[in-house]
């Protein structure tokens, strides 16, 4: 099963962001958020914004620098490259939050080289350098990238 279809089986039993109160069943119980955003600039800030309040107050915090520089990366590719509405979501589940980012083009994310003078072209190089692991999978009308942060439940 990809990350994606992960993240779906997930979401199916929990619908909203929630913290169970007894400390056993949230190791065992993912949180799953997701928003979906216009495909506009003013949408990177609000997706930022989005993914910064889902960790707060929870041990992901500590990864919330590094997870809003993904997904502002991630959002920003699918209105530059897919021109597209996107949704924004995320599984947190004992150390690990894994982001995810729809958006409505088939085509999958491509490194590009830049240069020093390049005003753009950096971004998946961004997301390899501070997420954990990252790829992307086809789903119908789109693709999903994703990033993960923190080691996988055992």
């Amino acid at each position: 099963m990809g990350p994606f279809a992960e993240v779906c089986h997930a979401h199916s039993a929990v619908t909203a962001l929630t913290r169970p109160a007894h400390a056993a069943a949230a190791r065992r119980t993912p949180t799953v958020v997701t928003r979906a955003f216009p495909g506009e600039p003013g949408s990177l800030r609000l997706a930022r914004r989005f993914m910064v309040e889902a960790l707060a107050g929870t041990a992901h915090e500590r990864r919330a620098d590094d997870v809003s520089l993904v997904v502002t990366e991630l959002a920003a590719n699918a209105i530059t490259h897919a021109s597209s509405p996107f949704v924004v979501g995320a599984s947190l589940l004992n150390g690990q939050v894994r982001l995810w980012v729809r958006d409505g083009s088939a085509s999958p994310p491509a490194r590009r080289r830049s240069s020093a003078s390049s005003e753009g072209g950096r971004g998946l190089a961004l997301v390899d350098g501070v997420a954990d692991r990252w790829g992307h999978e086809a789903v119908d009308g789109g693709k999903v990238v994703w990033a993960a942060f923190g080691e996988p439940a055992s």
